[in-house]
């Protein structure tokens, strides 16, 4: 080892410190002039792709917590029953069958029940479940598809003893739509017209009819889809198929195919079917091709192409009668406050679980935001606030939601963002 002693080397030992701090001054500029021997910097500041992976994380968070605050939202306004309207106009301007139904949907049946005690109540809320079930059937003729008949499914639970399943208003529905459709098929030799017939037979067989019905419905419809008159078409049918039962229920619709049945009117020449009438008018409006022979009868316009608003007379009956009863008659017995009671205190417990879980994730996503400011020293200033002011509107929409009991602590994280 060589040592200097400091009084003997002194002069030797300056010249030496000053090579030193000459040869890191000279480090140094060699640095700033080339970017290959600087120090590595901030990987968030200089970063795109590091700063992007942050960016999208946050997005995510923020996706996620719009979503639960969405079925937040939606939880809430199913808790709260709808206000009664103070009056019929008002009620009838903001009411339409799409509007009853989804209430139904909601309560899991209309919102008014009566007492067994009523009995005329109960017939009015019976004539009103009719008259909804004809608006979707004509709404499925209209369309050309029973899909709208899956709509008063929720109506089911508001069947009495005597309603049987082919009378639920989802099944009654169909049968009715599906009759419609090979009625329409059949009058205008629409080439589906077999398909059409077979899928209205599947669904309520002919009780006379003979043999294997998988291939006795398609055969019985082929004879109906090339009809004539009563006697050869029928003929061929209840000699086949139907056995002589069927001969004269074979013989009206035949009759209603050539547009020349009396629809079975009655002593007092009441009409007793309710879609043979219907059914002749769409004969008269097919053959001319004048939607106007249908006149104002709803099925036969939804039959011959008039669209949704062939429905509009029957929509408007529906909402008289809801209107009625909503406004005279409102649910007041027990059990309909106790299904409001729960359905409110199911919507407090997901509300209150589903905060936290929101709260946690904004937290999070401000917390990363926060992290990509300090690291980038404010280069990225403008998509961290955009960020920032989301999270401050979502934080508002909890602050709306929350439920009794549970905390949000104001002015914190999802609040608006600071000022530059």
């Amino acid at each position: 080892m060589i040592f200097f002693p400091y009084s003997s080397n002194q002069p030797l030992r300056k010249p030496l410190f000053l090579s030193l701090v000459s040869i890191l001054f000279i480090s140094l500029a060699a640095q700033a002039s080339d970017p290959l021997m600087a120090p590595p910097p901030s990987p968030v500041a200089t970063n795109s792709g590091a700063a992007g992976a942050l960016f999208e994380k946050v997005d995510h968070l923020l996706a996620e917590s719009e979503t639960l605050i969405k079925e937040m939202e939606t939880s809430a306004a199913l808790s709260r029953p709808p206000a009664a309207p103070r009056d019929e106009a008002s009620c009838r301007s903001a009411t339409t069958p799409d509007s009853i139904i989804k209430e139904a949907a909601a309560a899991k049946a209309l919102p008014f029940t009566f007492y067994q005690q009523q009995p005329e109540l109960q017939q009015r809320k019976r004539a009103l479940i009719s008259q909804l079930t004809g608006y979707y059937r004509c709404a499925a003729v209209a369309a050309g598809s029973g899909s709208r008949c899956d709509l008063l499914a929720n109506l089911d639970q508001d069947k009495d003893d005597e309603t049987t399943m082919s009378k639920l208003p989802k099944n009654q529905c169909w049968y009715m739509f599906l009759e419609n459709n090979m009625i329409r098929a059949l009058i205008s030799h629409n080439p589906d017209a077999v398909t059409a017939c077979s899928e209205f037979f599947r669904r309520d067989p002919e009780p006379n009819m003979k043999g294997n019905l998988a291939e006795a419905i398609p055969r019985a419809c082929g004879v109906l889809a090339n009809f004539t008159d009563p006697a050869s078409t029928c003929g061929k049918l209840t000699s086949d198929l139907m056995g002589q039962k069927g001969v004269q229920g074979c013989n009206s619709l035949i009759n209603i195919l050539n547009g020349r049945q009396d629809c079975a009117r009655d002593a007092r020449g009441k009409e007793t079917s309710e879609s043979c009438p219907d059914y002749l008018a769409f004969h008269k409006s097919h053959a001319a091709k004048n939607l106007a022979l249908c006149g104002d009868r709803p099925f036969c316009r939804a039959m011959a192409g008039g669209g949704i608003r062939s429905c509009d007379p029957i929509a408007q009956k529906v909402v008289a009668g809801y209107c009625d009863l909503k406004v005279h008659y409102p649910t007041t017995n027990a059990n309909a406050a106790s299904e409001t009671n729960k359905r409110k205190q199911d919507s407090t417990t997901f509300i209150t679980g589903s905060e936290k879980t929101v709260t946690a994730t904004l937290d999070e996503a401000h917390a990363r935001l926060m992290q990509i400011e300090t690291a980038s020293k404010g280069d990225l200033a403008d998509k961290v606030d955009t960020r920032e002011e989301k999270i401050a509107e979502l934080g508002e929409r909890l602050r709306e939601l929350k439920a009794p009991g549970a905390v949000i602590a104001p002015g914190g994280p999802h609040s608006k963002p600071k000022p530059r």
